[in-house]
């Protein structure tokens, strides 16, 4: 070995550092506290003194809880078509022509606010499906799609109801509002009036969807009875489901109506589906001799936005033009919707049409031809390619 000067490598003290030294200390302290907390807890098992956590420095240990809402959220997942149908999978049973049907969306009990956003995109998806149903589909396979799903008329009105609340204007308050001021303004079969049998005026409300017309006018007539002096309306309702006690199950193109019967027919957007002028032509059927039609349609759906195709073509049908007129008054200051008045002419009108057409075309061969062109037209392509169109709303 080697000696240095001043340093002996034989001596017995060794220099240590001053820090570890505390440290062992420390740790010794805390071995000997432990060791008598552990005999005290042996001696006084049932003293809480003794037996609460301590840590490793010999004080009491106070457990902190657990907060849940320290976690970090998961990511949203992006509402997606295939996210809601994850979502809410409920099958429905249907029909073959229904395969695309999204799924139901009846249970919105304590939802979170996805599952809440998810639940109106799918309601919204469902209305959408139904509505084009109704539009692109004829009137005879709409009724066999609501027979065989009744709870489809219900989600689609439901979906309508939530339309109506951004429209500047419902049309259908337009109509009762006619029906009522006409009764109270002028007296039945009189100029201004409304037509009538027998002092009573038939409605029949084509495509009603839940009554409304015939509940708000019908409960005007009992509570001003007195001042209507002896005059009755009835009110006959018509749409796909009997969604209340007011509604008749019908095909509207085909109602159980006896020819002549009656006085005032109403389409208040209801000229839907591939066949629309079937309607127009059993609403023909049904009205007596100067009675009339009204129509309310939205402006968006005429393919002629001079409105004028449209007139010639119901005029074809047999009818008479009275007057065409936006809401504008009514408070539909876009012009979003469009008002139609027609008459049936009676025997005598007609007479005297043909007299003044006569002096210049032979007015029956004519008219023949047009409805024979018409019949053709509609053969090789329906109505609602080149005179209404579908009301369909954009997917999103």
């Amino acid at each position: 070995m080697f000696k240095v000067e001043g340093w002996s490598v034989d001596s017995n003290a060794i220099a240590k550092d001053k820090n570890n030294s505390n440290k062992d200390k420390k740790s010794k302290n805390n071995k000997k506290v432990h060791k008598e907390k552990q005999e005290q807890r042996k001696k006084y098992p049932n003293d809480n003194k003794f037996n609460k956590p301590f840590n490793n420095q010999g004080e009491n240990r106070i457990s902190k809880p657990f907060n849940k809402t320290e976690r970090k959220e998961p990511k949203q997942e992006r509402v997606t078509e295939k996210v809601i149908e994850k979502t809410f999978n409920r099958k429905n049973e249907t029909s073959s022509s229904s395969s695309s049907l999204p799924p139901s969306a009846n249970n919105n009990a304590k939802l979170t606010p996805l599952q809440q956003k998810l639940f109106n995109k799918l309601k919204g998806s469902r209305f959408r499906w139904i509505n084009e149903q109704l539009y692109t589909s004829t009137s005879s396979k709409a009724l066999d799609l609501i027979t065989a799903q009744p709870e489809l008329f219900d989600e689609y009105h439901k979906g309508f109801r939530e339309q109506v609340t951004t429209w500047p204007i419902n049309p259908l308050d337009v109509m009762i509002k006619n029906l009522i001021s006409r009764t109270m303004n002028r007296n039945y079969n009189a100029p201004g009036g409304l037509p009538a049998i027998d002092r009573t005026c038939v409605v029949a409300d084509m495509g009603c969807g839940e009554a409304e017309l015939a509940l708000q006018v019908n409960d005007f007539f009992l509570k001003n009875e007195k001042k209507l002096r002896g005059k009755k309306i009835d009110i006959h309702s018509f749409d796909l489901a009997k969604h209340n006690e007011r509604i008749t199950v019908a095909d509207i193109k085909n109602v159980p109506m006896e020819d002549n019967s009656c006085c005032v027919v109403i389409f208040s957007l209801s000229l839907m589906g591939v066949n629309f002028l079937d309607f127009v032509k059993e609403a023909f059927r049904i009205l007596k001799p100067n009675g009339e039609l009204w129509i309310a349609e939205i402006k968006s759906r005429f393919k002629d936005q001079s409105l004028k195709e449209f007139v010639n073509i119901v005029e074809k049908l047999g009818l008479k033009h009275k007057l065409t007129k936006t809401l504008e008054e009514e408070g539909d200051l876009k012009e979003m919707f469009i008002r139609f008045e027609f008459f049936k002419p009676d025997e005598r009108t007609i007479m005297e049409m043909e007299k003044r057409l006569a002096k210049r075309t032979k007015f029956i061969e004519t008219k023949k031809d047009e409805d024979e062109d018409l019949d053709l037209k509609r053969e090789r392509q329906s109505e609602s390619e080149w005179l209404l169109k579908p009301c369909i709303y954009k997917r999103r």
